[in-house]
């Protein structure tokens, strides 16, 4: 049962995982890093919900939902145990 809920919720919250990571690589990158990673220009704190539109917009799904295979493996494991 654990299994089961864990790579539910692993699934269906790898969204805002790969938003908060997006956001932790951006503010840490160097500057001129930043600027020449971003398609379009945006302040270096941005919310979540920004993040998100920005992924969507220029990734689709794709990039929205990247390494939800992986991150539900390691998590229904995890719930297994």
């Amino acid at each position: 049962c654990g299994m089961v809920a864990g790579g539910f919720s692993a699934s269906v919250t790898t969204p805002l995982d790969v938003a908060k990571t997006r956001i932790m690589l951006e503010s840490t990158a160097a500057p001129s890093a930043r600027i020449a990673s971003q398609a379009v220009p945006e302040p270096a704190r941005q919310s979540v919900i920004k993040t998100l539109v920005r992924i969507g917009r220029h990734e689709g799904l794709a990039g929205l939902f990247s390494g939800v295979v992986p991150r539900t493996l390691w998590i229904s494991l995890g719930g297994a145990i």
